[in-house]
């Protein structure tokens, strides 16, 4: 079978949580990974309970790992000062690894049609048919709805016109990421500020940890170009964040890393393709938001292609429908979000924030409350 009434390009949070929903309500969709599961990915790994209920109606099966219940938070600056709080909502740590193979279980058993190591190289809307033709090495789909959740940078962002080019030196960053063996606070996710970045660490699965760190580019230019150089001569300032690094067993046998990251929105459709996940926009990493946020956009741009699907609104209605939900939920957030990463990658703005915020509390919860969602 070569035409479906989805094609959903990318297999990551986002499009997983819209081909479990499609699948359910039975129709055929055909997903494209061009990884084979499980993987890792440069990921944070903290999922927000704003998540918790949807997760819980697609059946993932938690109780097999019983990921780390996180609701505190650290916030530590290379100078020494810090700043704790409780976090209200709440989280979980868990492993994309895990995670994504688990999802991917559960579209397949819904119905999904996943094609693992397949990479989509064209996708044109076709107005005469009223449908998308989406060219793969070997050949073509044809589907009636398609849903762009291919991450953060793709092939396909060129061609349908959503190229966000990370060449400012304010919006050009990189990521790198580790699992350790380390000693960690179980209920506790931290921030390590340094010089022009910061560092996430907290806990998942299996008494692991994960360290994920993003910086600006030019940071990783004038340190070589090398990962060991800017861990040694950058992330070792804040002395918290070198315990890590120099003691502890890395889990890897080397550190997964991306490039040429900018943050903020893209555009939400382009060319009849409805886009979710990191591929409508990144909100920043530093507000530990990004995966509940990639499984909600995928949620609601499942349910604008139903409306579509079971004739009850038009292809411009299903567009409109997706682009208003995604404003209301996320605009503000992926917003906000940027502004709090300025402020904290800048070294005074940020040890004078933490220490005034030590004294209004208040104000630390009204913060982080600005980057999360209702659950959905």
């Amino acid at each position: 079978m070569s035409q479906y009434d989805t094609g959903i390009i990318g297999g990551g949070l986002a499009g997983l949580a819209a081909a479990i929903i499609l699948s359910q309500k039975g129709k055929s969709v055909v997903l494209f990974e061009k990884n084979h599961y499980p993987f890792h990915k440069v990921c944070g790994e903290y999922l927000s309970n704003e998540s918790k209920p949807f997760l819980q109606q697609i059946g993932l099966p938690l109780r097999e790992i019983e990921p780390a219940e996180i609701n505190q938070f650290l916030l530590h600056h290379h100078s020494g000062r810090q700043l704790q709080v409780k976090l209200q909502q709440g989280g979980m740590g868990i492993s994309r690894y895990w995670l994504d193979d688990k999802m991917a279980d559960l579209a397949l058993a819904h119905g999904t049609v996943l094609l693992q190591g397949e990479k989509v190289h064209d996708v044109t809307y076709q107005a005469e048919n009223d449908n998308f033709k989406l060219e793969v090495a070997n050949g073509h789909f044809t589907c009636k709805t398609v849903i762009g959740s291919f991450g953060k940078r793709s092939n396909l962002d060129k061609q349908l016109g959503t190229e966000q080019k990370a060449t400012q030196a304010d919006n050009n960053f990189v990521a790198v990421k580790y699992h350790l063996k380390t000693e960690v606070p179980v209920h506790q996710i931290a921030l390590h500020l340094f010089p022009q970045g910061y560092a996430g660490i907290s806990r998942v699965e299996d008494g692991k940890t994960c360290l994920c760190y993003m910086t600006t580019a030019g940071q990783l230019k004038k340190c070589g170009g090398t990962i060991e150089a800017l861990e040694r001569e950058v992330l070792s300032k804040n002395a918290l964040l070198a315990e890590h690094l120099n003691n502890s067993t890395r889990l890897f046998a080397s550190p997964l890393s991306i490039a040429q990251i900018a943050l903020g929105p893209k555009k939400q459709v382009a060319k009849h393709v409805l886009l979710a996940g990191d591929a409508a926009g990144m909100i920043s990493p530093l507000s530990g938001n990004g995966m509940s946020m990639a499984l909600h956009t995928g949620k609601l741009a499942a349910q604008a292609a139903l409306n579509f699907l079971d004739g009850k609104s038009s292809r411009s209605q299903m567009e409109t429908q997706y682009q208003k939900e995604w404003r209301i939920n996320f605009a503000t957030r992926v917003a906000n979000a940027y502004h709090y990463q300025k402020l904290f990658m800048n070294e005074k703005l940020s040890r004078n924030t933490i220490a005034a915020l030590r004294f209004a509390p208040f104000i630390t919860k009204m913060l982080v409350k600005s980057t999360h969602g209702k659950a959905f």
